[in-house]
């Protein structure tokens, strides 16, 4: 048995990596494919989702051997104003909330100091992962800059 501070920090380690950004956007978002801007973008996301998904077994696979099932955590409400946007607008706030995302992994990793498999998994997850962040900053930096999606503002009941 793990020490239950280490215990509790990787389970939450486990629960930012399951409901992170990059995967709402991969799974539940709907990312728009209009040009290749957007081909390009929703390319990175998916690979990065690959990669993600992998470290995220192997979490899951250190839970397991600790008799440890993690609870399914929905997906916060902030991050349904991005559905249906498209790939390449999604780039800015995928590049910001995950590397808040990374720091909070690397934040809560401090407490694992009793736990050699866990630090490497978690090392690895980021050592794995962080590449992609500055790759979505660069592929935005070359797209082309375009506004946010049209919005209307008023909604009267005099319009129907």
């Amino acid at each position: 048995m793990k020490d239950p501070i280490a215990l509790q920090s990787f389970e939450k380690i486990h629960q930012l990596q399951s409901k992170s950004f990059l995967r709402y956007v991969v799974e539940a978002a709907a990312a728009g494919v209009r040009d290749e801007w957007d081909r390009k973008a929703k390319g990175l996301a998916e690979a990065w989702y690959r990669d993600s998904q992998g470290n995220l077994g192997v979490l899951e696979r250190l839970l397991a051997e600790e008799d440890v099932s993690p609870r399914p955590i929905p997906w916060p409400l902030g991050f349904s104003q991005y559905h249906y946007c498209d790939a390449s607008y999604l780039l800015g706030p995928l590049k910001k909330r995950m590397e808040a995302h990374y720091q909070e992994i690397e934040a809560e990793a401090r407490n694992l100091a009793g736990w050699p498999a866990a630090q490497a998994a978690v090392k690895s997850l980021l050592d794995q992962e962080r590449p992609y962040v500055v790759r979505a900053a660069k592929l935005e930096a070359q797209r082309p800059q375009t506004g946010p999606p049209a919005q209307r503002r008023k909604v009267s009941a005099n319009w129907w």
